[in-house]
């Protein structure tokens, strides 16, 4: 089976995501690149900032608790355009799994 893999920083939130493109199956899963978030959360001073930031990190699990159909690339590229992920900052490689 082939899974595709690409991450991204959402743009509203600006946490970071991996998401994971299964072809066969036709779906699509969202996870929060945990990390990165530990790299972000840790270069944080401000505490104030931090405090709303992870605000939005507890508010994005229901985001990762999901799986959206999607059964091409194109509905791929469309979702994530729906989302607000500028296409060309996105770049998939594929991951076999056995």
């Amino acid at each position: 089976m082939v899974v595709y893999k690409a991450s991204f920083i959402h743009p509203y939130t600006h946490i970071p995501f991996n998401i994971y493109y299964n072809k066969s199956e036709g779906y699509v899963t969202l996870e929060k690149d945990m990390e990165t978030l530990e790299l972000v959360l840790n270069m944080q001073t401000d505490d104030g900032m931090n405090e709303a930031f992870l605000e939005q990190v507890d508010q994005a699990s229901s985001v990762c608790e999901n799986v959206y159909p999607c059964d091409s690339f194109n509905e791929l590229y469309e979702f994530l355009e729906r989302i607000g992920v500028e296409l060309e900052d996105i770049s998939f490689q594929s991951m076999y799994l056995h």
